[in-house]
């Protein structure tokens, strides 16, 4: 033996300095370039989407523009967006095309909405509405709690 620290050592000595380094810069400024700084500790994703169910009547125009096997998909007016739950999610963009899922329309708002367009919409009342993260809202005739609980 030639009198050195073993290799382990000076592998565990390496270890820990690293180790060390890594917990003391967690929550600390990083810089990356000139005028760009991450900050290590945020790390999480903001502002945690969560579903919605909302009771309430509202009268809305709308107009389909396809139907699958579950739902009616409607487009909404425009001038409607704001009577809708959370218009404060819905930006300028999507304001003129936004649309919903109705889940439980009858043939007499079916035949309604066949011949519907943005230029002949269709005056429907919703009582239920149902907002998700990434994907489409959905809308009820019936209540919220009814429909989507």
């Amino acid at each position: 033996m030639g009198g050195g620290p073993p290799v382990a050592l000076i592998m565990i000595s390496i270890i820990a300095i690293g180790l060390t380094y890594l917990f003391l810069s967690i929550g600390n400024e990083v810089e990356i370039s000139e005028n760009t700084k991450v900050a290590v500790s945020n790390l999480k994703t903001p502002n945690e989407c969560k579903e919605h169910v909302y009771d309430g009547k509202e009268i809305i125009k709308v107009w389909q523009v396809d139907e699958s096997d579950t739902n009616l998909l409607v487009q909404v007016d425009p001038s409607d967006i704001d009577k809708l739950p959370e218009p404060e999610h819905i930006n300028d963009i999507e304001r003129n095309d936004f649309k919903i899922g109705i889940i439980d329309a009858d043939q007499n708002l079916v035949k309604k909405l066949e011949n519907s367009s943005a230029q002949k919409p269709v005056t429907i009342t919703i009582s239920g509405y149902k907002s998700f993260c990434e994907k489409l809202p959905l809308a009820s005739l019936q209540s919220g709690e009814k429909a989507f609980l």
